[in-house]
């Protein structure tokens, strides 16, 4: 792989793994851009703001059920 790719096609390219595998290129915050190609080929993933941005974000996940999991 060329590493001097642009992040963009990087996320592009990992996108044909799994959708996960296209926003884990980047910190913070991600957008997946869904793209309109069947092939899934214009799929990707891009930094709307880097792990920095909000030093002070805290994000609590509250489960209601969780099937196999005493809460």
């Amino acid at each position: 792989m060329n590493v001097s790719e642009d992040e963009s096609q990087l996320s592009a390219i990992a996108r044909q793994g799994s959708g996960s595998a296209c926003r884990s290129l980047f910190g913070g915050f991600i957008k997946w851009i869904m793209g309109k190609e069947d092939d899934g080929s214009d799929s990707l993933a891009v930094q709307l703001v880097d792990e920095n941005h909000c030093e002070d974000l805290i994000i609590i996940i509250i489960l209601e059920r969780c099937r196999g999991i005493e809460l």
